[in-house]
This record gives C-alpha cells, sequence and structure tokens, in this order.
C-alpha cells in the first residue's frame, strides 16, 4: 500500500509538471519504431510517454464508464506497464474516480503524432516492392519482341464526346459514355477498359516526366489509366494485382507546335480556373495516331499508382519514343491553376527505389494494330 501511494504522489508531481510547466522532451528519448517502442525500458508511467503517446481526446461514454467500472471492480484491478510487471491494486474504484481518470485523459490537446510524422502515406508506401515510377536503364533490361502487339481500339475515332476538366491537380479527361476505348495485347492478358487520362508537368523541359529512360528527363508525361474488364468498375479493379494497366508516354518540348494536340491545347485554354470543365471531341486524342506509336518500343513492369494511396495494382506500359510538343502548347497546362488559384508548378512523384529481382520488361513491337 505504501508503494501504490508512492506511485500515486510520483504521478500527480509528473501532472504537475505536465500542466503548470508545460514540460516537452526531445524525440529523441522516444523510441524511433515499434520494435525499438517493444524493446524499450520504459513504462507507461514514465512523462514522456505521458506527454506523446496518451495526447488524443477520446469519447468516453457512460456505457463505457459503467462497464469499466464493472470489470475494475471485479477484478482487484489488475494491470500491467510495457515489460510486463504486474501493478496490483486492491483498492476499490468509484465512478467518480474513473470520471476524473477520463477529464484527465481528455484534456490532453491532440498533437501531431511521432510515428504519424514519421510515416507519411508517401514513405510507408517506399516500404511496398513494386513503386512506381521508375528511373530504368533500357541495356539492363531483358528484352521480348514474341508478345502480341497492343492494340488501341476507340479512342480518337470514338463517336462519343469527352470531357476535359482541371480537377485542381492535373488535367484530367474522360468520355462522357460508358462505351470507351479498350487496350488489349503486349504484356497484358484480356481486355482493359479506358477509364481516363492525365498529365505530370514541372516548370522546366527536364523535370517534368515521372519516369526516366536512361536517366532522361522530359517536359511532361501522360498517362492513359485503364482498368481490367474482369472487373465491375475503376474502383473495384485497383484491389487488384492486374486491376489496372497504365500506357505513358513522354513529352518532349520543342519550338515548333504539335498540330496533333490542337485540339486538346483549346482545351487547355479554357480550363485554367480549378474544376472548370469543357467539352470536346474524341480527337483531342489524335495525337496517338502515328507510326512511331503503332511500332514503338516501350518498357513494362509491374508497380503502382503515382498518386495516393499508392497502390500496387497497375501493369506500366512506357513507350521509349518521346511524342513532340510546342513549347508554348505546354505552357497551356503549365497555367492550370490549383484550388489556391496558383499555378501547378509541379505534380510529380519523385523515382522509386528498384528493388532487387523487380523485372522491367524492354519489348520490340513488330507492328501494332490501332
Amino acid at each position: 500500500m505504501v508503494d501504490l501511494v508512492k506511485k500515486v504522489e510520483q504521478q500527480q508531481r509528473c501532472e504537475t509538471d505536465i500542466n503548470e510547466k508545460n514540460v516537452e522532451y526531445p524525440d529523441e528519448n522516444l523510441p524511433q519504431n515499434i520494435i525499438a517502442f517493444a524493446a524499450d525500458d520504459s513504462t507507461f508511467e514514465t512523462q514522456q510517454v505521458c506527454l506523446k503517446m496518451f495526447c488524443g481526446t477520446l469519447a468516453i461514454t457512460d456505457q463505457i464508464i459503467r462497464t469499466a467500472h464493472s470489470k475494475l471492480d471485479s477484478c482487484g484491478i489488475t494491470s500491467s506497464d510495457n515489460r510486463g510487471k504486474h501493478l496490483n491494486h486492491p483498492k476499490k474504484i468509484d465512478d467518480e474516480m474513473i470520471r476524473s481518470v477520463c477529464d484527465h485523459v481528455k484534456s490532453f490537446q491532440p498533437v501531431e503524432s511521432h510515428y504519424t510524422r514519421k510515416n507519411t502515406t508517401e514513405q510507408i508506401s517506399r516500404l511496398r516492392a513494386s513503386q512506381s515510377p521508375l528511373a530504368i536503364s533500357l541495356s539492363r533490361c531483358p528484352q521480348w519482341s514474341s508478345l502480341d502487339t497492343l492494340q488501341f481500339k476507340g479512342y480518337w475515332d470514338n463517336e462519343v464526346n469527352g470531357i476535359l476538366l482541371n480537377n485542381g491537380s492535373t488535367a484530367y479527361f474522360t468520355f462522357e459514355s460508358e462505351v470507351r476505348p479498350i487496350l488489349r495485347g503486349g504484356p497484358l492478358i484480356g481486355e482493359y477498359v479506358f477509364e481516363q487520362m492525365h498529365f505530370h508537368w514541372s516548370v522546366d523541359d527536364f523535370s517534368g516526366c515521372e519516369h526516366l529512360l536512361d536517366g532522361q528527363g522530359y517536359a511532361a508525361e501522360c498517362h492513359f489509366v485503364h482498368y481490367n474488364s474482369k472487373y465491375e468498375s475503376m474502383e473495384a479493379a485497383v484491389g487488384h494485382p492486374d486491376g489496372l494497366a497504365v500506357v505513358g508516354f513522354l513529352l518532349e518540348a520543342v519550338d515548333a507546335p504539335n498540330p496533333r494536340f490542337d485540339r486538346l491545347v483549346e482545351g487547355f485554354e479554357r480550363i485554367k480556373k480549378s474544376e472548370q470543365s469543357v467539352r470536346v471531341t474524341s480527337e483531342s486524342l489524335s495525337w496517338m495516331d502515328s507510326d512511331d506509336l503503332q511500332e514503338g518500343n516501350y518498357v513494362t513492369y509491374k508497380g503502382s499508382l503515382t498518386t495516393p494511396p499508392y497502390t500496387e495494382c497497375v501493369t506500366w506500359i512506357i513507350y521509349e519514343k518521346p511524342v513532340h510538343i510546342g513549347t508554348e502548347q505546354l505552357g497551356l497546362l503549365r497555367q492550370l491553376e490549383g484550388p489556391d488559384s496558383i499555378p501547378i508548378e509541379r505534380n510529380v512523384r519523385p523515382t522509386q527505389r528498384h528493388p532487387p529481382g523487380h523485372s522491367v520488361i524492354y519489348v520490340k513491337q513488330v507492328k501494332s494494330k490501332l
């Protein structure tokens, strides 16, 4: 009983320091990861744990209080710290004491957690096996030429109009109708349904692409996102390793405008503000219709989305030869504004670690049937 009184007094002094002196402890006093925390010599009675671990606002109901009272009253209040040391408190607890503890816990203001701050979605994703984008060395890729040619059906020759939208982070294109273009062949098993097209770019002409081929950067990168037709929707497909197929085109800025981009660029001029949209025809995709893409070589690998939540559900197909876009045409893309009415300067994810044994295939096409 004497030991219990001493512990209570010690805890009260700890609380006084916290409430009156606003004691802060440097992060280096805390375990740096979950494994270190499990092996740490600290207990739940130490000041830094009181400050850093029990700092959230809790919703305590009368039912929780009654349940806690019943269980604590019946078991003699046996608990343990994180070293396995049992703390036996033979004294019974009344409602007022439990409420006092609950009020004390709720009095702590929420602060940024040590672990939450260290492990953002971006950082956690780096622990996964197949993240995208990648910096790819073509000379190190095994070469295949026996795959079926990639077949694009119903893209620029679709009778249905599309919608071009500034969604606050990129220029986004999709078709109005449920009748969508189809992609098949190459490394894909089955058919993939076109869902949307979007762009990534930066403020200069060399860091706007997400994928790097032989260390070469470009002004922008365009992604055509498709989902596997065996799933009901894009949302359902994301939960499967074979759910999505993304075809990427590297865009190289050149002085002369590319006439094939004219229809699309006209749309860029009308969606400068965030959430603005405009109806465009399927001819906005006519820049795809060229011999280079019909017979173009590409790299393919299993990877992830390059935007949160970075799900590893993508078969990537990145064409080797870049598509030319005029500097002025590209400038209209760079003028698109985010929700803060400031031009979107960069929407590119950095290249990710290439895990050992993760295969990227260099495919030499003989003839694509477009």
